[in-house]
């Protein structure tokens, strides 16, 4: 039985996913681990090329793209290790990141889940802890207030530097480790969720079953942030809302729910206009701004139930 599997979900980033499985591989300080890849259709040949690199990784073709939350719980189910990563395919693990969070893990039982210290390609730290999203703060973001309201509007933790270990409401799903004793008591993703807001969801219910979710610094990760989302910004933006509809009706009834469409609403209808004003206002931006222009016009597109993803 491995010590720990790793879950990677894969849509077409053949361009980083071989990186990432060879820094899993390579790292000699590394407890026994197994790597499931579960791909979502991919058409740029990902699989295959881990087959032929990486003969013990175990491929699971979905042939089809099931979504983040959907495809994680394939390679759950098909996973055998004492502790769960969940792992994003633009990711590269430094020397010792799995040792030490099973080291940390097993020092501290009533952790349930535990991100590690995420960083960029310059090696500077991202803000990867949050808060859970609140009435205020998707007001606050909707209407462009971050400025005012800095710490109130995001559900970031940008006030903090992630300097130092702690205990967190949630962590980025980019990279996290799950003891798996409490995920059998937790269950699995919520499938509701295509792609976004199912790490939100899942630390919640950690926390509401008395497991607790940490940040822990010792133990480090290059995440470059250009991931399968980057390949189709305005469908993948849509996906972003269809999941913010989807909890906000989940743990806040239909109530809830009813607020965040009017809020979200309000958030493109005022991105529309604004964007509408610089295609003609910034000529030199107009590529930006067209881009921009049309994830708004199908963010409203998918609220009145004119435009589905694909």
């Amino acid at each position: 039985m491995p010590e720990v599997s790793i879950i990677l979900v894969n849509w077409n980033a053949n361009r980083y996913l071989v990186n990432c499985v060879r820094s899993l591989l390579g790292d000699a300080t590394s407890p026994e681990i197994e790597i499931i890849l579960v791909d979502n259709g991919s058409t740029d040949g990902g699989p295959e090329a881990i087959e032929a690199l990486f003969p013990s990784v175990k491929v699971i073709r979905n042939g089809q793209n099931l979504g983040f939350a959907k495809a994680n719980n394939v390679g759950i189910r098909a996973s055998s290790g004492r502790y769960v990563c969940l792992v994003n395919t633009d990711v590269e693990v430094k020397e010792g990141c799995l040792r030490d969070l099973v080291a940390y893990m097993d020092a501290e039982p009533k952790v349930g889940v535990t991100g590690p210290q995420l960083l960029n390609g310059d090696s500077t730290i991202q803000m990867t802890c949050g808060r859970y999203p609140t009435r205020r703060s998707l007001l606050i973001d909707a209407l462009a207030l971050q400025p005012l309201f800095p710490n109130a509007a995001s559900k970031m933790f940008w006030e903090w530097g992630h300097d130092s270990t702690r205990r967190v409401p949630m962590v980025c799903g980019a990279f996290f480790m799950v003891r798996r004793e409490a995920m059998d008591k937790v269950g699995l993703l919520d499938e509701g969720f295509f792609f976004y807001g199912e790490e939100c969801d899942w630390c919640k219910r950690f926390w509401e079953a008395d497991w607790e979710v940490a940040f822990y610094t010792g133990a480090q990760a290059y995440h470059f942030q250009a991931g399968s989302s980057t390949m189709s910004p305005i469908r993948f933006e849509v996906e972003f809302e269809r999941s913010r509809l989807y909890y906000w009706r989940k743990h806040y009834g239909l109530l809830g729910r009813a607020y965040s469409f009017g809020v979200i609403l309000l958030h493109h209808v005022l991105r529309f206009a604004g964007r509408s004003v610089g295609l003609i206002a910034f000529p030199g931006r107009r590529k930006e701004m067209k881009q921009k222009f049309k994830a708004s016009a199908a963010c409203i597109g998918y609220l009145f139930g004119v435009w589905r993803p694909a």
